[in-house]
């Protein structure tokens, strides 16, 4: 009996782990860790609400620029977005900032 025990005990232990779900990874094979937790977190976060990005959300709004911890969204909604998108406005390219747009 204690034969048969041994036998079946770790094929139970790997059919369970064969149910577990596995969290879906990027496109791109050569993501980061830290991208690829990014990724799998709002994965998991997909049924507990709506996720809402939006691009410079911390950089101006529709009646303000720059202020310190301000966001239309957060305005609005309450919280700031899910995911938030900036871009380099050319500094990779030794441009100096100015506050304007290119």
């Amino acid at each position: 009996m204690m034969k048969y025990l041994n036998l079946l005990l770790p094929l139970a232990i790997l059919a369970l782990c064969s149910f577990s779900e596995k969290l879906p990874a990027p496109a791109d094979k050569k993501a980061t860790k830290e991208t690829v937790r990014l990724f799998q977190s709002l994965y998991e976060l997909q049924n507990k609400g709506v996720m809402y990005g939006h691009q410079d959300d911390l950089m101006y709004g529709s009646s303000w620029w720059y202020e310190k911890d301000r966001s239309d969204t957060k305005d609005f909604t309450g919280d700031y977005p899910a995911v938030a998108g900036f871009q380099l406005g050319h500094l990779e390219l030794g441009n100096v900032l100015c506050g304007c747009f290119y």
